[in-house]
């Protein structure tokens, strides 16, 4: 394959990843508004994540957030810091680079004034 197809390729899957963080942090969102603590332990959210692991990720989750780490050659990890917050990140400018998104660096999301932490639900 061509360097540049396999980037429009791994771009693709990054879908698969976005659509479950976005589906985990409604959820966790929900428990927040009934003042209940974020979960980390993502077998208790087993209908929306039946396994931490897919075909394409291995996906973690903390008290404030989730990310999801890819099998593929690239290998990068994009992560949603705060679910109150729901943007996502790349940990270093080397792996968002390999992707066609424009993911910011977690460093610069984490510093924006209008980036929400959601501690108050972190347990």
């Amino acid at each position: 394959m061509l360097p540049k197809f396999s980037k429009v390729i791994e771009t693709r899957k990054t879908t698969e990843a976005e659509e479950l963080m976005a589906a985990v942090r409604i959820e966790q969102e929900k428990r927040c508004a009934l003042d209940k603590d974020y979960i980390s332990d993502l077998s208790k959210l087993s209908d929306i994540v039946p396994s931490k692991e897919t075909k394409n990720f291995v996906y973690n989750a903390s008290t404030t957030g989730i990310e999801a780490q890819s099998k593929g050659k690239y290998g990068y990890t994009l992560k949603m810091p705060s679910y109150r917050d729901g943007r996502l990140c790349c940990e270093n400018e080397e792996e968002c680079l390999k992707l066609n998104k424009d993911y910011p660096l977690c460093s610069e999301l984490i510093a924006r004034a209008d980036y929400q932490s959601g501690e108050e639900c972190a347990g």
